[in-house]
């Protein structure tokens, strides 16, 4: 059997100071599978990205990419194995205003010391596949929101990374790039990479349903809590 590309077992954490406390039992997601995370707002969506992606460490449990337990290992292989392993799409966008588009979606090859020339020709299909083919040279500062959500992306899928954790990729595009974001979505899971999912846009879920297991936030709160 071969081993999922990330799961958690017997996870507890709460969400804030007062927020709903949760407990994952068990999840597992293999390569080549996508799962949707869905829930209201504040119901602790991203935290539980940042806990799958060893940003956060649950207050219990184990959770694994691949066969690495996020809290079984020091900071500094942490780091590396979510650099190597991870791709990680986030709603601050997380981008170097010194650096250029082109150089923001290189980062990854850089620190992990990958080939250059093909890094950086895999970069600039990225960038056209997506629309920013003419702004390969501009810094952050003159982005709009979408555009710069747009260069977190193509970053995440550089190294073509074994789990990528997308949260709201298409809160700031258009129908026509969200579409294409799908696409690109789509072909990262068919080449055997997992996705996590996390998202309130219907024309981003929807090619989803009935192909990627479905994970709700409510599935996860205490039920005497979940009212509170």
């Amino acid at each position: 059997m071969n081993d999922p590309a990330l799961s958690l077992e017997g996870v507890e954490h709460r969400y804030g100071v007062r927020g709903p406390r949760w407990s994952v039992a068990s999840l597992r997601l293999a390569p080549g599978q996508c799962a949707t995370l869905t829930g209201p707002s504040g119901s602790g969506k991203t935290t539980l990205l940042e806990l799958m992606s060893g940003i956060q460490s649950p207050q219990r449990g184990r959770i694994a990419v691949g066969r690495a337990a996020w809290s079984e290992l020091p900071p500094a292989e942490r780091q590396a194995l979510r650099l190597r392993r991870c791709g990680l799409v986030f709603q601050g966008f997380e981008l170097f205003a010194a650096l250029t588009v082109l150089d923001n979606i290189l980062l990854p090859a850089r620190l992990l010391g990958l080939p250059l020339v093909p890094a950086r020709a895999r970069a600039l299909e990225l960038a056209e596949r997506i629309g920013l083919a003419a702004l390969t040279q501009r810094k952050p500062a003159q982005l709009s929101h979408g555009e710069r959500q747009r260069v977190a992306f193509c970053r995440a899928l550089l190294h073509q990374p074994a789990v990528l954790f997308a949260d709201e990729p298409s809160a700031n595009l258009d129908r026509v790039h969200t579409q294409g974001l799908v696409g690109m979505l789509q072909e990262h899971v068919e080449a055997g990479g997992a996705l996590v999912l996390v998202s309130h846009d219907e024309a981003l879920l929807e090619p989803w349903h009935g192909a990627a297991l479905a994970w709700h936030m409510a599935d996860f709160v205490h039920a005497q809590e979940a009212s509170v």
